[in-house]
């Protein structure tokens, strides 16, 4: 957040994205923080119902379903919080790199298959308001 203010400072538009392990759920209060230093969440914006209840981090990915936190639920902790002075609205949103993807060294005859990361991706159009 204070590099965001400083590139704000300086002309640019702050925008912070990725695996930020918080949400409007889980870890509410950090979520809260970013959202009371003036940026918003632009999945928000263009999420569909169909889309919902969002989940970037599922106890059921094959790289999640052993270690700590296998009994999780699923939840939505990747994000793209934007200023609100950035004039930026979010128009559509996907989660995306859900199936695995990524071949492991096969242990016995089956070759093992992964996704590419722990959490899933999430893909947002964002464009200027009014455009």
């Amino acid at each position: 957040v204070d590099m965001g203010t400083a590139a704000l400072g300086e002309g640019y538009i702050p925008i912070i994205l990725g695996d930020m392990n918080m949400g409007p759920v889980v870890s509410k209060p950090n979520y809260d923080f970013v959202i009371s230093q003036g940026y918003f969440d632009a999945v928000t914006q263009c999420v569909s119902e169909e889309q919902l209840p969002l989940m970037t981090w599922d106890p059921a990915n094959p790289l999640n379903a052993v270690g700590p936190h296998k009994d999780c639920p699923p939840q939505w902790v990747d994000h793209f919080f934007v200023h609100d002075s950035s004039g930026l609205e979010g128009v559509e949103t996907a989660i995306v790199l859900t199936e695995p993807s990524v071949e492991l060294p096969a242990k016995k005859k089956a070759t093992e298959k992964v996704t590419l990361s722990d959490h899933y991706g999430v893909s947002l159009t964002l464009r200027k308001v009014g455009s």
